[in-house]
C-alpha cells in the first residue's frame, strides 16, 4: 500500500512541477510575444531553414561593389554580403531561444534612432520567411521592414559572436569546397 502512495506522490509532484514550468514559460514570452506577435515568434522558434546574412553599407553614389542583393532597411541602403545555414548548427537552440525569451531584451532602454544594421536573418523561405535585422554594435534587433524594434541586452555581443564565428566557419570551408569542386 505505501508503494502506491509513493508512486501517486511523485506522479502529483511531477504535474505540479509541470505546470509550474508551462507558467513560468508562459511569463516569460509574454512580452515577446507582444513584441513580435504569435505568428512571427513561432517562426523565430520553429522555421526551417535560418540562413544570416552580412549586411554591407551600399555605396550612396549609386555604384554598388560585390554581386550581393540590394536592400533598403530605413534610410540605408545594404548589399548582402557572405552567408550561411544556422539551422543544425551547435549552439542554434540557445541563439534561436533568446530570440523569444524577455530576459534577452532591455525593455528599458531607448532604441537607437538610427541603428546601423550588421546582419539579416531569414526564418524559412518563401512568403512566410521572416527577416529580422540585427545591430549588435546599437544591440538593436527589428523586422526587416523596422515596425518592430526592440533593444537587447548583453546577449547582442553573445549573437555578434555566434553569428560572426558561422560566417568565418562557412568562408573556411568555400575554398575547400570550390578546389573538390575543379577536380
Amino acid at each position: 500500500m505505501s508503494g502506491r502512495w509513493v508512486v501517486g506522490s511523485v506522479l502529483l509532484v511531477a504535474l505540479l512541477l509541470s505546470a509550474v514550468a508551462w507558467w513560468y514559460r508562459m511569463i516569460q514570452s509574454r512580452t515577446v510575444l507582444g513584441l513580435w506577435g504569435p505568428q512571427v515568434a513561432m517562426r523565430l522558434e520553429r522555421a526551417e531553414p535560418v540562413v544570416v546574412f552580412r549586411l554591407l553599407p551600399a555605396d550612396m553614389n549609386g555604384e554598388e561593389e560585390g554581386d550581393g542583393e540590394l536592400r533598403v532597411i530605413g534610410r540605408h541602403r545594404y548589399l548582402f554580403g557572405d552567408s550561411t545555414h544556422l539551422s543544425g548548427r551547435r549552439g542554434f537552440l540557445h541563439f534561436r531561444h533568446a530570440l523569444v525569451d524577455s530576459a534577452a531584451y532591455d525593455w528599458d532602454a531607448p532604441v537607437p534612432s538610427e541603428p546601423r544594421w550588421q546582419y539579416l536573418l531569414r526564418f524559412g523561405t518563401g512568403t512566410d520567411a521572416v527577416e529580422l535585422v540585427l545591430s549588435a554594435k546599437d544591440r538593436t534587433i527589428a523586422t526587416a521592414d523596422l515596425r518592430r524594434l526592440a533593444v537587447l541586452g548583453p546577449v547582442a555581443e553573445k549573437m555578434q559572436q555566434y553569428i560572426e564565428g558561422s560566417l568565418d566557419d562557412a568562408a573556411s570551408l568555400r575554398p575547400a569546397a570550390k578546389r573538390r569542386h575543379r577536380e
